[in-house]
């Protein structure tokens, strides 16, 4: 979508999908002239002082549980505040280190009186979302994944004053016209997203 969107605007784009913090080292190195990078809310991902970054919008983070732990089943869909009830649980976190939404995740953990335990170590939601169905783990996800699974897997929503994922738009220098609008309007078709303000 993002390719159509920006031939459209006349753009010639070449995708590089990997971890936002080798995105970020690629822009500074000249390698990249714009990357998505998503972080969590209050905590941005890492950038020099030459690399600009504007927030494109906010995705809404669901704890995703199997539909029998007793978060799901006591729950009359609250957003989830406090990971307190989570304490015994393994976590799914992301394959590498320096992923800002597993470092948020953990600090929550923290505040609820404990550290969390790593279950598993994955970039690939659907094989995440399987460990959850077979109740062995859980997971904070963006809230469009939540599309994926069939109904073993309960996503109870998490307050967005908790934590949220935000997608944002990092260039060296200020991007070519309809770039941004072109990644905005590809990313709010593929997930039915609301922009920031």
């Amino acid at each position: 979508a993002i390719l159509r969107r920006a031939e459209l605007e006349h753009l010639s784009l070449e995708l590089t999908l990997d971890e936002c913090e080798r995105l970020g080292r690629q822009l500074e190195q000249g390698q990249l002239d714009a990357a998505v990078l998503f972080q969590a809310s209050g905590l941005p991902t890492p950038l020099s002082s030459e690399i600009t970054s504007e927030l494109l919008f906010a995705e809404p983070l669901v704890l995703a549980v199997h539909r029998a732990h007793p978060l799901a089943t006591a729950r009359q869909r609250v957003p989830v505040r406090d990971f307190t009830e989570l304490r015994e649980d393994r976590w799914a976190f992301g394959a590498s280190g320096g992923d800002t939404l597993d470092e948020a995740t953990r600090e929550l953990c923290r505040r609820a009186g404990f550290e969390a335990s790593t279950g598993m170590r994955s970039d690939d939601y659907p094989a995440i979302l399987g460990m959850i169905a077979a109740g062995q783990l859980v997971a904070v996800v963006p809230a469009s994944v939540a599309a994926w699974h069939d109904d073993t897997v309960a996503f109870l929503p998490i307050d967005p004053s908790t934590l949220t994922r935000e997608v944002v738009l990092a260039t060296r220098e200020e991007p070519p016209a309809g770039l941004r609008d072109a990644i905005m309007a590809a990313l709010t078709e593929l997930g039915s997203l609301t922009p920031a303000a």
